[in-house]
């Protein structure tokens, strides 16, 4: 128990809370990876956000559109947000609807 804490960052009394509240260890565990991931995600769309703000400061500056970094910047989110949809399906209990 010791290492798989240490793994995820939490005390024993931790990993054991967390898995009263998953059912057990096994879906706790799951359940700390499904958190690092969509902590990647969050710091994807904050970066996204960032680009789409640069975006919209060249537009409203030049009248003009990048459109080919708009497109990729908004297909990034969009990939996210299916990333996000498949991690919350993957939660116990986990429909998305």
């Amino acid at each position: 128990m010791q290492a798989l804490a240490q793994l995820q960052g939490v005390s024993v009394p931790r990993l054991y809370e967390r898995a009263v509240w998953a059912g057990d260890v096994q879906t706790a565990s799951r359940v700390a990876e499904i958190h690092l991931e969509l902590a990647g995600v969050r710091r994807l769309l904050g970066n996204a956000a960032s680009n789409i703000n640069q975006i919209a400061r060249v537009a409203n500056s030049t009248g003009e559109i990048q459109e080919t970094e708009f497109r990729a910047a908004v297909a990034m989110v969009g990939r996210q947000v299916e990333r996000i949809n498949v991690l919350l399906a993957q939660l116990p209990g986990g429909e998305v609807s």
